[in-house]
């Protein structure tokens, strides 16, 4: 009688060990995939121009975090390359917050209007 509760206490304790070891691996895998940083800068460029034209063609870093899911470190990467290929400007608030800001972020009516150079 003693040897069966002590016996399906250890069958208890390991089960519970068992459940917590599963629970924390998916919850890691999905944590590491949610904050990957592979991803390539080309790819990365693309969503950082996305969030700053859906915001008249201005972004800041933790927008750009929030909405893209890059990392700090990664989207400063990105904002950085696109700042060297002369994408993007910098920009200052009176109170001293970065804005990034498209330089040839133009209207559709500016499109519109633009004439032949040849």
């Amino acid at each position: 009688m003693v040897f069966r509760i002590f016996f399906m206490g250890i069958v208890a304790l390991v089960v519970i060990f068992l459940i917590n070891q599963l629970m924390s691996y998916f919850s890691t895998s999905k944590l590491e995939k949610f904050v990957k940083e592979d991803v390539p800068i080309e790819v990365s460029e693309k969503k950082v121009i996305q969030v700053a034209m859906k915001n008249g063609g201005k972004t800041t870093i933790p927008e750009v975090c929030m909405k893209t899911n890059l990392s700090v470190d990664k989207a400063k990467e990105t904002l950085t390359s696109l700042l060297e290929k002369n994408v993007l400007t910098i920009q200052m608030t009176e109170n001293g917050s970065t804005i990034y800001s498209i330089i040839d972020m133009v209207s559709d009516q500016e499109k519109n209007e633009a004439i032949d150079l040849v």
